[in-house]
């Protein structure tokens, strides 16, 4: 495709005017040492295309399972918040119908907007900006989780009241951090997984997005075994 066969064409038949000049001559043993050399160099080639090939191989494999435990990261992530918001954060924090359902929104409406924003600029910035600025996103959600119980532990009587409406401006915005990382996932694998495999992109695209269900399933599944906690 890049001129390669035809330099490999040009090469084979420079090879074989030389052999059959030296043959022509009547040099039988100069012959045979060239057919070997160049038989022997062909198989070099040859083994050292194999490697880089089964290297690059190996490589979009490791990077592509990456993608796919990062998707399984974004499900569950999504599924274990929408859980807590009902469960646990509306007990702790004192919420009434109306601010747990501004806080499961938190969690959804930036996800779609940073798909958006990011996959126009993704080309521009790069595949590795986007995959910090997800971990940083998650990062930031547990750290603001985190300060959101510490603003309410231990605290009772008329001084909860602000503490529990502080953990709750911090789970706010905290959510809509982890929505933004959220949909940074969704806006690079895809691409991500598309060029690797470019080939047979139908086949890995598919393997990839059985992540997302699965990532729900592992939440679930967990949300059952720690049930009495998270209540």
């Amino acid at each position: 495709t890049n001129g390669s066969p035809h330099k490999m064409g040009a090469r084979f038949i420079a090879c074989t005017a030389d052999i059959f000049e030296v043959w022509a001559s009547g040099d039988a043993l100069s012959v045979h040492s060239r057919l070997t050399l160049a038989h022997r160099t062909t198989l070099e080639r040859m083994t050292q295309r194999r490697g880089k090939f089964f290297m690059n191989d190996q490589n979009n494999k490791i990077v592509f399972w990456g993608c796919f435990i990062a998707l399984i990261t974004t499900s569950f992530a999504f599924f274990s918040r929408m859980y807590l918001c009902g469960a646990r954060f509306k007990t702790d924090f004192g919420l009434d119908e109306t601010e747990v359902g501004e806080l499961m929104g938190a969690g959804i409406w930036p996800f779609g907007i940073s798909i958006i924003l990011f996959s126009l600029v993704i080309d521009k910035v790069g595949y590795r900006v986007a995959m910090l600025f997800s971990f940083v996103c998650y990062a930031v959600y547990l750290v603001m989780a985190w300060m959101a119980y510490g603003a309410v532990q231990g605290v009772e009587g008329e001084a909860l009241a602000a503490a529990q409406s502080r953990g709750f401006s911090l789970l706010y915005w905290g959510s809509f951090v982890l929505a933004l990382g959220n949909g940074t996932v969704e806006a690079f694998i895809n691409p991500v997984v598309a060029t690797m495999f470019n080939k047979d992109k139908t086949k890995w695209l598919n393997i990839l997005h059985a992540g997302g269900p699965g990532g729900l399933v592992l939440g679930g599944l967990i949300t059952i075994a720690l049930a009495d906690t998270a209540e």
